[in-house]
């Protein structure tokens, strides 16, 4: 998401249909850290989603965190 408007950049595709959070980590704090969860996931959707309770780790993104994650950051609003 673009901080001064709120309009979308980019897309990360995760093969994983339940991520729970995001963090971005790191020594340069420009890796995003992403959890994801089986929990209620049927066997069929394990099987089609094997990776799904894994997290992974996405560079290259060409961002970094804004701010330490001890800081909080407000949320930005958008209007639909």
């Amino acid at each position: 998401m673009d901080p001064d408007c709120g309009s979308l950049i980019d897309v990360v595709r995760i093969p994983a249909s339940r991520v729970t959070s995001v963090m971005f980590g790191g020594p340069s704090s420009d890796i995003l850290y992403v959890t994801t969860s089986r929990l209620g996931l049927s066997e069929t959707q394990k099987k089609q989603q094997p990776l799904a309770g894994s997290v992974f780790a996405v560079t290259g993104l060409a961002v970094s965190a804004l701010a330490p994650a001890n800081n909080v950051i407000p949320p930005i609003r958008r209007n639909n």
